[in-house]
């Protein structure tokens, strides 16, 4: 889009059908994606409600959205299983780009891995996890497809307030919908909280 490093001096046509071949391999290559995004204002004032209350540990912008996209990911590839057109019961591995963000998704990861076979939304699906990984920015294609795809879905979100795109999953999260996934999240910290104290006196 900057037409700098490798599209240095690129016309605009040529932009522009470069960007029409890629976006035709992606029509063929791809089943579906999905595109999480916060307001910082928004997640901001949901946090600053909540704080004080018994088990509330507020996620990062960039940690709620990962916790959420993870969530839609699974439920969309169970629902893909159920229909048959997965053969194989879905196992889902993470690869993340390296870099400040990475630590904080392998933390929130490994607590969903942690929190199998809890009925509440944030914790569904966690059978499924298989992995998690982060790669320096530029060694994966894989990567630098889903940079190009989700600064896309971002455009699309921030004009339209909803991806359009066909087999693409969009969503904002508002503060309705924060607020319930957090107490969702806080309910299976209780669950887990008596869980152990009722281990602890057998």
């Amino acid at each position: 889009m900057d037409r700098d490093g490798d599209f240095k001096g690129w016309s605009e046509l040529k932009r522009k059908r470069f960007i029409r071949a890629k976006e035709k391999i992606f029509e063929k290559s791809i089943v579906f994606t999905i595109a999480v995004a916060v307001h910082r204002e928004t997640h901001g004032s949901v946090k600053k409600r909540m704080i004080g209350i018994r088990r509330f540990k507020p996620d990062s912008d960039c940690g709620i959205c990962f916790r959420y996209a993870r969530f839609l990911i699974c439920q969309k590839l169970t629902e893909l299983f159920k229909q048959g057109k997965i053969k194989t019961a879905p196992q889902v591995q993470f690869i993340v780009e390296a870099g400040p963000y990475a630590a904080d998704a392998h933390a929130i990861y490994q607590e969903i891995v942690q929190s199998a076979g809890s009925p509440y939304r944030p914790a569904m699906y966690a059978d499924m996890l298989a992995g998690f990984a982060s790669v320096p920015k530029g060694q994966l294609k894989t990567l630098e497809v889903a940079d190009y795809i989700s600064g896309r879905a971002l455009l699309d979100l921030d004009t339209t307030g909803l991806g359009h795109r066909k087999g693409q999953i969009s969503m904002v999260m508002d503060p309705e919908f924060l607020e319930q996934w957090y107490q969702d999240m806080m309910e299976i910290r209780a669950h887990h909280q008596a869980y152990g104290r009722a281990q602890g006196r057998r």
